[in-house]
């Protein structure tokens, strides 16, 4: 005997048709936020052209007076840069619009860390030992798992806290523990590292090669510019020059150094018998 459901049906066809609808919704928003970075790196290249050519005018013959403007200048751009670097990071990192509903919001989540880091695993059970709405048993029913990067002794690892959920064998409640805060909501620092980056970035340091490039130097992306800095120095060793002497020189000239002769103050060219 065949059974129909026309109820099931229209239910199942009207969510069919909430669930095409949403997916049209991110496609205009995944569409609009593409506009937009395209927008923000277009403008970055401009301002960096921008700054290239005030550089290079700069170091040409002008008066004191243009100079000055011209340095003005090069910093405004360099700080609208800056901005608009953070704006596009922002824009990158959004991953809902406020008209989805919030099953697909938390659908575009980022990507998780490199397994290659070491992880420490947090669990938090619900507090709940039974269904707090009937008073049921609960069983498992999934686990939300977040990442958050920390720094521990000069030494990254990933804290993955693990939420289980648990629902009643009885009226389908289900329970879990909430989220621990975070400094900064969607974002994989944690305080430890927070604090490390804020000394990091506000600290005199002997090299500025990149405050915050030397604070991960230990990582891939941060030992390129450490990479170099040892480099120059094993170079001044190895032509008879004493390396804090010759950083000294380098970092009271640089700022008026023509860019077109940078290569004049390698370890192996420059003449330290005046300096």
């Amino acid at each position: 005997m065949v059974t129909s459901y026309p109820d099931e049906n229209a239910r199942l066809r009207a969510q069919l048709l909430e669930q095409q609808n949403t997916l049209r919704q991110m496609a205009e928003y995944n569409r609009l936020l593409s506009q937009r970075v395209a927008a923000y790196a277009s403008e970055i290249n401009r301002l960096k052209a921008l700054v290239a050519k005030l550089q290079r005018m700069q170091f040409g013959k002008s008066s004191e007076k243009l100079r000055e403007k011209t340095q003005r200048q090069v910093r405004e751009a360099e700080e609208r840069i800056n901005a608009l670097q953070e704006e596009l990071a922002e824009t990158l990192g959004e991953q809902h619009d406020p008209a989805l509903p919030q099953p697909l919001r938390q659908s575009s989540a980022r990507k998780p860390l490199p397994a290659s880091i070491p992880r420490e695993t947090r669990v938090l059970p619900p507090q709940e030992s039974a269904c707090p709405v009937c008073g049921g048993g609960l069983s498992p029913h999934g686990c939300d798992i977040s990442e958050q990067l920390e720094l521990i002794s000069s030494a990254f690892k990933v804290i993955e806290t693990q939420r289980p959920k648990l629902s009643c064998c009885r009226c389908d409640t289900i329970v879990q523990s909430t989220m621990p805060s975070k400094p900064i909501e969607r974002s994989y620092a944690g305080p430890g590292l927070l604090a490390r980056i804020v000394t990091a970035k506000n600290a005199l340091r002997g090299v500025a090669l990149g405050r915050k490039n030397w604070l991960f130097a230990g990582s891939d992306a941060g030992g390129e510019r450490s990479a170099i800095l040892y480099s120059l120095i094993g170079t001044c060793k190895l032509n008879g020059v004493e390396p804090e002497r010759w950083l000294r020189y380098v970092l009271s000239h640089i700022q008026d150094w023509p860019a077109n002769r940078v290569r004049d103050l390698l370890p192996w060219k420059t003449d330290l018998t005046s300096a």
